[in-house]
C-alpha cells in the first residue's frame, strides 16, 4: 500500500480516488492506515458472492443489486424493505456493512462512481 500510495501521489490528488476492492481481511485496515484520502468502495459483485453463502438465490441477488444501485437514501431505504420482509437475517447482515461502502447513494458526494463491480 504504501508504494501505491508513493506512486498514486506523484500523480494526482488522492482524495479524487476511488478504490474498488473486495472484501479480502486487513486490506481495509491497510487502505485506512496508506491511502485515508482515498474513497474505499466494495465490489458488489464480490460483496454478493459472500453474502449469498448464506442468503442463496436470485430473487435476493436481485433485491441486493436494486439497494446497490440506489440513487438516494429514501430509495434505498424503500429497497431494502423488501429484503427485510424477505430475510430479516439477510437484511441484518447487510446492515452490518456501511452502505459508503456498497450502495451509490451513500458514496462520497461528487464521486457516484458508475461502476459496482471490479470485473
Amino acid at each position: 500500500m504504501r508504494l501505491l500510495k508513493e506512486d498514486l501521489a506523484m500523480e494526482l490528488k488522492l482524495d479524487s480516488w476511488i478504490l474498488m476492492t473486495d472484501q479480502q481481511k486487513g486490506l481495509e485496515i491497510a487502505i485506512r492506515n496508506e491511502l485515508s484520502d482515498v474513497e474505499h468502495i466494495l465490489c458488489i459483485k464480490h460483496l454478493h458472492a459472500n453474502w449469498s453463502k448464506r442468503f442463496p438465490g436470485k430473487s435476493l441477488k436481485n433485491m441486493m443489486w436494486k439497494c446497490a444501485r440506489a440513487a438516494n437514501e429514501l430509495y434505498f431505504e424503500m429497497k431494502m424493505q423488501p429484503l427485510k420482509n424477505v430475510t430479516v437475517d439477510g437484511y441484518e447482515a447487510l446492515r452490518l456493512i456501511d452502505p459508503r461502502k456498497w450502495s451509490r447513494w451513500a458514496f462520497r458526494l461528487g464521486r457516484n462512481s458508475p461502476e459496482l463491480v471490479n470485473n
